[in-house]
């Protein structure tokens, strides 16, 4: 891309439309250039939704330089649980594709939830979005996690992590 218009659309990412934020973050997103790929960080915290999730699935297929630290300050943000289950699925496939085998100590520790009285559905979801990471890492590691968490005392995490490793053994037959 030519640095000129790269230059000219990052002023416009912050714009008050989100139409116009979106069509910039389009450009930037197909122009291959590794300066406009870092403008496109800016674009997980936009408050249109869509936005942030073109963003995130973006940034993971990519693996943008930076995207794996700005993801995990996501993930280890207060708000995280709060977020739609969509967005968190994203931000942990996102972190999953980009530190692969680094990440796998989180995403295990993501699958250790404590038990409770009462149910934590935002917890549950978590996990599970984990699970699903952690099959797309598809390493050893990252299937003994799973075999952790299918022993799970948390019912939907256990079959959340047998899923996985299902899935796992039908790749590898």
């Amino acid at each position: 891309g030519d640095k000129r218009v790269i230059k000219d659309l990052a002023r416009f990412a912050r714009h008050d439309s989100f139409q116009v934020r979106r069509a910039v973050f389009h450009a930037l997103n197909g122009m291959g250039d590794p300066e406009a790929d870092q403008l496109l960080l800016q674009f997980v915290s936009d408050s249109d939704y869509s936005n942030r999730m073109s963003a995130i699935k973006s940034l993971g297929k990519k693996k943008v330089r930076g995207a794996l630290a700005l993801l995990l300050k996501m993930l280890d943000s207060k708000d995280f649980q709060t977020k739609q289950l969509g967005e968190k699925k994203e931000i942990i496939e996102a972190i999953g594709s980009t530190g692969g085998e680094s990440v796998v100590p989180k995403l295990r520790k993501l699958l250790q939830v404590n038990w409770s009285l009462f149910k934590d559905v935002k917890a549950e979801e978590t996990a599970c979005c984990a699970a699903e990471a952690l099959q797309k890492i598809g390493s050893l590691s990252a299937s003994a996690a799973l075999r952790e968490g299918s022993r799970s005392k948390n019912k939907t995490i256990r079959e959340a992590c047998d899923k996985a490793l299902e899935a796992l053994k039908a790749l590898r037959a």
